[in-house]
């Protein structure tokens, strides 16, 4: 699995690990993002023998050459819900930089295309995931109201990174789930307002 993603800050990163800290604590039965893993995914794909990494990488350079860097900051802790009405990721969402992100998934997803990649039907809303929900009988979101999110977090987006996840990250402590294949820097002021 990889994908084509934002990547905030260290020090959101950090601030982002700071304010969950406290819920982590009292909410059991879930799998918490490591901070180094944070990002917001704009497109989620499989390697398939018919399409190429330099392809992918190609239209990530020219896609990245027409935007400029912009603000993103990160909103309230809320959940997706998995088909029996019981919680299955937790995520942050998206309060600035809404528009950037929209036209950066739109971008890509009609580039793909082209490649052969189909869209997910679940990626029209972008999201940073900070947790899986494992153990549904034991979670508690009760807990999700008494930990609000009140400092801002927000970080410049510049660069659209391409990662994917890794196949044995169990016991690595210091390495991440994912690993970042190639990152590409925002050039250019993209006709937006």
């Amino acid at each position: 699995m990889a994908f084509i993603g934002l990547r905030p800050s260290e020090d959101c990163r950090a601030a982002i690990d700071r304010r969950l800290t406290g819920i982590r604590q009292h909410l059991s039965g879930v799998e918490w993002v490591r901070p180094h893993d944070y990002h917001i995914t704009l497109k989620f794909f499989r390697f398939q023998d018919s399409l190429a990494l330099q392809d992918i990488q190609t239209l990530m350079a020219e896609i990245a050459g027409r935007y400029r860097d912009f603000k993103v900051q990160l909103g309230e802790l809320r959940m997706f819900m998995g088909q029996q009405g019981t919680p299955r990721v937790l995520w942050l969402d998206i309060i600035e930089g809404r528009d950037w992100i929209a036209a950066l998934m739109q971008e890509l997803n009609q580039a793909l295309a082209k490649l052969g990649v189909k869209s997910n039907q679940n990626e029209d809303i972008a999201h940073l995931t900070v947790g899986r929900v494992l153990q549904h009988k034991v979670f508690d979101r009760k807990y999700l109201e008494l930990y609000p999110l009140k400092e801002d977090l927000v970080f410049r987006a510049e660069t659209l990174v391409l990662m994917k996840r890794r196949r044995h990250a169990l016991g690595q402590i210091d390495v991440g789930l994912y690993e970042i294949l190639r990152q590409y820097e925002f050039k250019n002021r993209h006709a937006m307002n």
